[in-house]
């Protein structure tokens, strides 16, 4: 599965989309700075989340509208989105 997101996303960010698909179905928490690769990963662990447990197994919370835009584009293509430049 993670094999989805090689390419896509960075050596860490592959790291955090393990340890968050792995700890199943509870509540993780991502938090970093701006421009550190949060949307980036968390449209990994989307990604894989929903290919291990099923579309629609995902529920996720952003502070701000870039985040949540990111995260709904993974949803509608079913693939992470690009990084920001």
């Amino acid at each position: 599965m993670l094999a989805d997101v090689a390419g896509v996303v960075s050596t860490g960010q592959a790291q955090v989309v393990a340890n968050v698909v792995g700890s199943g179905p509870v509540l993780n928490v991502l938090v970093g700075a701006a421009g550190t690769g949060k949307s980036t990963t968390m449209a990994g662990v989307g990604q894989v989340w929903e290919q291990r447990f099923g579309p629609g197994a995902v529920i996720a919370l952003a502070p701000s509208p870039a985040p949540a835009d990111a995260l709904s584009q993974v949803r509608a293509r079913g693939a992470p989105p690009p990084s920001p430049p």
